[in-house]
């Protein structure tokens, strides 16, 4: 299904083939079956939740046929970091790495395009489905959530593509909210969030009180007008983990672990024991590794919070992130 036709569904045990005809491309049918619930649900009086995981815009990044030829003229963007001048902080690994060439960036270019234009499909997909909330009388009591499993980088750090390293293209993921009592047009920061918040949340809204065990928690303070971080008690630091296949082994192990506060971003590598510090505030493009000037009482403070963090769980873990208990 990634190829966007050709591909077989299961539908409640039934499994459809779907072909190669236009009206075939995946993200739209998923589409048609999100809003098929959605029209069901509410000719009756109960709740519903629905979770639409498009592919977009996971690679082979083919768009509709009919997006095929906008936004012909995107480029990926240059920051600092991209195809990076000075490595020399980076784990060997990378440090070693020659800068993108200029193949390489016209291919970065290209895949900027392509995965905008999939991303065209999904945008008129939304589209679709606040209207069908808003004909079935359900849009302004329907909370919608939009965000990702992961981003995603294209030449960062002279990389040429991917979504596992533990920068902030690959960490950070867009998240959208609208439904009651969120303020339209109004961005919030100043807070950390991941995505462990997300089951918190919803069983706040749906009225659910979640175990004890479960991590996270709901972020609906931080929709309130008065949100404010200087007065709001929210968590100081959120876990970082990235676990991978190691031969060695033959077991999925960590490849690096760490700690992302607002201002420092602590990476702990499996091979090598290979350390990274950044201070976001200062170097927001993590082109600086702190932990190779010295630094040593942070360095430990923030081994000391990554090991407490990996061990905890529930409320343990949410003592933990605020700063306490380690």
């Amino acid at each position: 299904p990634y190829t966007g036709l050709n591909y077989e569904l299961s539908v409640n045990g039934e499994y459809i083939d779907y072909g190669s005809a236009p009206n075939n491309y995946i993200t739209d049918v998923l589409t048609d079956y999100a809003i098929d619930i959605i029209q069901a649900q509410s000719e009756t009086d109960n709740p519903f939740f629905i979770e639409l995981s498009y592919y977009a815009p996971h690679e082979p990044y083919l768009p509709a046929e009919r997006h095929e030829n906008v936004l012909t003229d995107l480029q990926a963007p240059r920051a600092p970091n991209f195809n990076e001048a000075d490595m020399t902080g980076k784990p060997p690994w990378m440090a070693s790495d020659p800068q993108l060439t200029d193949g390489q960036l016209a291919e970065i270019d290209q895949i900027y395009r392509q995965r905008a234009q999939t991303m065209q499909a999904v945008d008129e997909g939304i589209g679709k489905l606040v209207a069908a909330l808003e004909a079935s009388g359900e849009l302004e009591n329907t909370y919608i959530i939009f965000t990702s499993d992961n981003g995603f980088h294209l030449g960062q750090h002279r990389d040429l593509e991917g979504k596992a390293a533990p920068y902030e293209e690959d960490i950070r993921v867009p998240f959208v909210v609208r439904g009651p009592g969120i303020a339209a047009g109004e961005t919030v920061s100043g807070f950390l969030s991941t995505n462990v918040d997300l089951p918190v949340t919803i069983s706040d809204w749906a009225g659910v009180q979640p175990p004890d065990y479960v991590d996270g928690r709901s972020l609906t303070p931080l929709f309130q007008a008065d949100a404010d971080e200087n007065t709001l008690a929210w968590r100081e630091a959120v876990l970082i983990e990235f676990y991978g296949f190691t031969a060695e082994t033959a077991e999925v192990d960590p490849l690096y672990t760490g700690v992302r506060t607002l201002r420092y971003k602590y990476i702990e590598h499996t091979d090598g024991g290979f350390i990274e510090l950044y201070d976001l505030l200062d170097d927001p493009y993590e082109l600086h590794n702190l932990a190779l000037e010295g630094h040593d009482a942070l360095v430990a403070q923030m081994h000391d919070w990554l090991i407490a963090l990996q061990d905890c769980a529930g409320e343990t873990c949410r003592m933990i992130e605020n700063g306490d208990g380690y």
